[in-house]
């Protein structure tokens, strides 16, 4: 009998008919031994039949099933069928488990692996959203102390989730990098300030002024923009999903490469404005929008 693979499962090439060699059945508990890249697992014929899709196959008790899986993946699934607990420990990469069940099928361990994605994500999210390494004060400490060299200050890669810091004068401070989920920057004065590749998820900058200032490659979904001086902003290749832009002065700013996916751009100055291969579906707007926009 020879074992190959396709695509989806191991096969039996044919069965060994002078051994009367059935299907598995659950009339049968023998043993069986599964070779993952080397790896050995052996167990009863009758905890695989928990999952048709992996049982249905696999006939021959005397020799290796040979297959070219990664076997850190299937331990847990094994684990899984012979006591119906998801136990994983903590050096395994849940999406590695996860693609290994979509390989066999198994539903059932699936749903259960996505739903724990999904709640490890959510968990992820609340923890970033209840701490800010540096809170308002910190920010206008900083500032005070370096009052003419603001180009100076650099405030990358952290995490200032939830932060304050509306009505400040955060002229030409490098944000690059940090973290400002539902933020308050709303009224603030960003000129020549560096936002490039934050996360600015459901930011307020409310007429806040951000004169060339530059928030490219940025994740700018929900972000609040209404009323802001955008003028000779850049903002190519962001995600601004659901942008608020009601009011704003976008004149000669750069929007090119970007998501506008049901942004609002009722009213807003959009002279000059860039939109090179950007994505605009069912983007809302004004017959206001003076001026002329490159495309």
């Amino acid at each position: 009998m020879e074992v190959m693979m396709n695509e989806k499962k191991v096969i039996v090439e044919e069965v060994d008919k002078e051994n009367n060699v059935s299907p598995i059945s659950e009339e049968d508990d023998d043993w069986i031994t599964l070779s993952f890249d080397g790896t050995l697992f052996t167990t009863l014929r009758s905890t695989l039949l928990i999952d048709k899709e992996i049982a249905r196959d696999l006939s021959h008790p005397s020799r290796p099933y040979l297959i070219d899986r990664n076997p850190k993946y299937f331990e847990p699934i094994l684990n899984y069928l012979r006591t119906g607990e998801l136990i994983l420990d903590n050096n395994i990469n849940i999406h590695g488990v996860l693609s290994e069940c979509k390989y066999w099928g198994i539903s059932s361990m699936i749903e259960t692996l996505e739903k724990l994605i999904k709640e490890n994500e959510e968990k992820k999210e609340e923890k970033e959203d209840e701490c800010s390494e540096l809170t308002r004060g910190d920010i206008v400490k900083a500032l005070i102390n370096i009052p003419s060299g603001r180009g100076m200050l650099r405030f990358q890669g952290l995490n200032l989730t939830k932060i304050n810091l509306s009505g400040l004068d955060l002229s030409a401070i490098n944000f690059s990098r940090s973290i400002l989920r539902n933020a308050d920057l709303s009224y603030c004065t960003l000129d020549y300030s560096e936002l490039r590749d934050c996360n600015l998820e459901n930011c307020n900058f409310t007429n806040a002024r951000m004169y060339k200032t530059i928030l490219k490659g940025s994740n700018c979904k929900n972000i609040i923009l209404t009323g802001a001086f955008l003028r000779g902003a850049l903002l190519s290749h962001c995600d601004l999903t659901n942008a608020d832009f009601k009011g704003a002065d976008l004149e000669s700013s750069d929007l090119s490469n970007s998501v506008l996916k049901s942004a609002d751009l009722s009213g807003a100055n959009m002279k000059g404005v860039v939109l090179r291969n950007s994505i605009m579906t069912n983007v809302v707007h004004t017959s206001s929008m003076g001026g002329v926009i490159q495309k």
